[in-house]
């Protein structure tokens, strides 16, 4: 996935975009307010972070990183699939 801060005129929303060479799935999420956004957007970030340095094999990184608010992503990812 790949997060992009910047989703049109609207500065409220962002979107997550699926990487996998087959798939054209975006998803354009929209915060109630800039704070939630924010927060959003840095959780969000932080499991990216996580997921690219587990798949990259960077383990030292992984163990010293800060803790992740991991039931947002679980949230967002639990939202998407019952779209479907």
């Amino acid at each position: 996935m790949a997060l992009d801060e910047n989703a049109g005129d609207d500065k409220l929303r962002f979107t997550l975009t699926d990487k996998t060479p087959s798939s054209d799935l975006q998803l354009v999420c929209q915060a109630p307010a800039d704070e939630v956004r924010q927060n959003w957007i840095t959780q969000i970030r932080s499991i990216l972070d996580m997921q690219g340095d587990l798949l990259r094999g960077n383990l030292t990184r992984l163990y010293s990183s800060t803790t992740v608010n991991v039931s947002l992503f679980c949230s967002i990812c639990f939202a998407v699939n019952a779209r479907f």
